[in-house]
């Protein structure tokens, strides 16, 4: 059990040799309960920081089982173990969980470290996006657009675009509405006959419902 909190990072762990102990701190994306085939329960558990995520099996026999079958999604954890590996894939054995204090977080500046965001940051994409919403020509699609992502600007701006399965991290749902629209605008100049401005406001908005979907 390691008392100082380690700079190592999910990256170095994953590329680290089988039996290598680590001991780094991540945030818990999800807490799966799955079934094996002798019907016992076990845990999928995801953990992430800035460099990747990966994932790590807690079986009942684990005296860690009820505190990640305990523990929510979000919560910053000091997780140790050792390397290994199942069927080729990186299968990790975990000896020890703890949730750090909110002092050691703030200290540590570990929601920066443990949280993966947008690789474009949030001020560039903010600005592509005005610049897109500005360049509707009807003013009455135009100021409907801009008064829409203004109510719900802080969500929208802060949010993941899915669970898993695309831009599911911390301003998601901002960059693939960018990268959405950013195609969109290139393809519209292939068909013409598509109207510019009802395309360009229905991609802006498209997944706009997901700041009520996912929490």
């Amino acid at each position: 059990m390691s008392d100082v909190l380690s700079e190592v990072s999910v990256f170095d762990i994953m590329s680290a040799e089988k039996g290598s102990k680590f001991s780094v701190v991540v945030l818990i994306k999800s807490v799966e309960i799955k079934t094996a085939k002798n019907n016992t329960e076990y845990l999928v558990v995801t953990v992430t920081d800035r460099t990747g995520s990966c994932i790590c099996k807690v079986f009942g026999s684990s005296p860690l089982y009820n505190f990640f079958k305990s523990v929510k999604a979000g919560t910053i954890i000091l997780l140790e173990g050792v390397c290994g590996e199942y069927k080729g894939a990186f299968s990790p054995e975990v000896t020890f969980a703890r949730v750090l204090t909110e002092e050691e977080i703030k200290q540590g500046g570990w929601v920066e470290k443990t949280t993966v965001c947008a690789n474009e940051g949030l001020d560039a994409l903010t600005r592509e996006l005005y610049q897109m919403v500005n360049s509707i020509n009807d003013e009455t699609l135009r100021a409907i657009v801009q008064d829409v992502i203004e109510e719900v600007r802080g969500e929208f701006y802060e949010k993941a675009a899915g669970i898993a399965m695309h831009h599911a991290y911390k301003n998601g749902l901002l960059e693939h509405t960018v990268h959405a629209a950013r195609a969109g605008v290139q393809l519209l100049q292939l068909y013409k006959f598509v109207d510019y401005d009802l395309a360009l406001s229905g991609l802006l908005l498209h997944d706009i419902g997901k700041i009520l979907e996912y929490t």
